[in-house]
């Protein structure tokens, strides 16, 4: 399976992607995805025997993502996770984790080989 390697955004609960690190706040995205149609973002190691992996489902496909490290891996299945509650249902979510209440996600940029 050939992946390449793409750049990620996520920010007010969309999912922007682009081909190259040149992230600006003027490139246009090459693509965008309304986390709010996710469905799940889990592990899935399994699916493609390969390390680092994640699932994002929508009802319209499924989409595979390989991290640079499993703590990679864990840095966007929480957020994207946060970001499809937030988006879907409005409210402020609680991060269990740290008993805090957040209203709103950072943006978060990294590197990851896209499997579609």
């Amino acid at each position: 399976m050939n992946g390449r390697r793409r750049w990620f955004v996520l920010k007010q609960g969309e999912l922007f992607w682009f081909k190259n690190s040149a992230v600006t706040c003027v490139l246009v995205p090459r693509g965008v995805i309304p986390v709010a149609t996710c469905l799940i973002v889990k592990g899935a190691e399994d699916v493609l025997n390969r390390k680092f992996v994640f699932e994002f489902s929508t009802p319209q496909e499924t989409m595979y993502f390989v991290a640079d490290s499993e703590k990679a891996k864990k840095e966007w299945i929480n957020p994207i996770g946060c970001s499809i509650v937030q988006h879907s249902t409005d409210d402020e979510i609680v991060d269990y984790n740290s008993g805090q209440t957040t209203t709103g996600l950072s943006q978060y940029v990294v590197q990851y080989n896209t499997f579609i």
